[in-house]
């Protein structure tokens, strides 16, 4: 694996552009991009093309949430094979157990071109939430008691692991405290192999 491993980066609106910026740069002009995001049980998918004029800076969520939309299961997205040159994807994909994350990596890989670039975060067994509410399977849990919001947990390890078929260019751990809770994710950069490898 060839990460660095950077703390301190608190899990902000600037982290979030910045890991969208740190994707649309390695997207060649015209490439497109899935996006995924997580929001109240439902993941919601928006297709973004990247030109010289749209996108140089995000100004605010409202840049990256999606305006049209569909919702998608990420363990089976509804897109050709090889139909993007990024993905995107920040606080959605450890929403699962493990087995069905791992899925949801394999489904990444599938809908990427060779050489496709995508940027992920997953929760750190570091955060303060890590343990709390009803544990599902090890090292997942649902803070919510009802057993339908699982968050998966995991460390750099199993990032090895469930990123063996990508080359992982780097792992940023993101923490900070909001709402007395001490937050930590792993913010990868993953290439899938093939043609256009950098």
């Amino acid at each position: 694996m060839s990460d660095k491993v950077v703390s301190g980066q608190p899990v902000s609106m600037h982290t979030i552009q910045n890991s969208w910026r740190t994707l649309r740069d390695r997207v060649p002009i015209g490439g497109n991009i899935l996006s995924l995001v997580w929001r109240s049980g439902w993941v919601i998918a928006e297709k973004v093309s990247i030109s010289k004029e749209k996108y140089p800076a995000l100004e605010n969520l409202g840049d990256i949430l999606p305006r049209t939309c569909s919702f998608v299961d990420p363990k089976y997205l509804p897109f050709s094979s090889g139909a993007f040159d990024g993905f995107f994807c920040y606080e959605t994909i450890y929403h699962n157990t493990l087995v069905n994350v791992l899925k949801s990596v394999i489904e990444i890989k599938r809908v990427l071109k060779p050489g496709g670039w995508a940027v992920l975060d997953f929760l750190s067994r570091r955060s303060s939430y890590f343990g709390k509410g009803q544990e599902i399977e090890p090292d997942t849990f649902d803070r919510t008691g009802e057993g339908s919001f699982p968050e998966h947990y995991s460390d750099l390890s199993e990032l090895s692991w469930l990123l063996k078929e990508f080359t992982i260019f780097n792992v940023e751990l993101q923490e900070g405290i909001e709402n007395d809770e001490f937050h930590s994710h792993l913010c990868v950069v993953i290439q899938k192999p093939g043609q256009n490898e950098r």
